[in-house]
């Protein structure tokens, strides 16, 4: 149970990491910057939600293997980074909408250039929406079954999704170990919700703004 709670957390921590780092400068161009096919990569971002992973399943297990991906952690990292993309870069582009422009171009007067103005006031600003997409994303990561299920083979590297199938046999199911199980895969979730809980509403409501 550790080493699939450790893999758990490797993987939706990972892939959390990768999600933001790649959707937050995505967002801020969408809001803040026009350019050519604006419209057409908005319109890419909301379709590509529609598709759930195990529609892609078969796709998604041959580009795996191609790059020697199956059976690693690695490989559900960057599937699940890749999967919340379209979200992150959604909610956060709402939340910056909603921030006024005239402060950035108020530290541009006074020197900051435009990714200063954005680490220095449109982050800090935006603190609640990223903090509540951060933690939709964790929690997409943390719940993933099928997409790990079909690319994870050995035992060390499951996720805690997949790793409690094994109180699940062929002649009988281990209820109690199970439902132990089931408690511990719970447990973060719900902590994460108590430390931040204070800026979920407000981070939805930002990331709710329509431009």
């Amino acid at each position: 149970m550790a080493q699939y709670m450790l893999n758990s957390v490797l993987i939706a921590g990972g892939s959390t990491l990768i999600a933001m780092i790649c959707g937050i400068p995505a967002a801020y161009a969408l809001a803040r910057m026009e350019f050519k096919g604006q419209t057409a990569f908005l319109g890419f971002v909301i379709v590509s939600q529609m598709f759930a992973p195990v529609v892609l399943l078969i796709g998604i297990y041959r580009v795996m293997q191609t790059l020697t991906l199956t059976d690693s952690i690695w490989g559900l990292v960057f599937i699940n980074a890749a999967f919340n993309q379209a979200f992150t870069i959604w909610l956060l582009r709402g939340t910056f909408m909603g921030i006024s422009a005239e402060m950035e171009q108020a530290a541009t007067i006074d020197g900051c250039n435009r990714i200063q103005s954005m680490t220095k006031i449109l982050l800090p600003v935006a603190a609640p929406g990223i903090v509540t997409t951060l933690i939709f994303i964790f929690i997409n990561a943390w719940n993933e079954y099928t997409v790990a299920l079909c690319l994870i083979s050995t035992d060390t590297l499951k996720p805690l999704t997949v790793g409690i199938n094994t109180f699940n046999g062929y002649n009988m199911i281990e209820w109690q170990y199970l439902f132990a199980a089931s408690i511990f895969a719970i447990i973060p979730v719900v902590i994460l919700f108590m430390c931040i809980e204070k800026n979920l509403v407000s981070g939805l409501a930002s990331g709710g703004v329509k431009g």
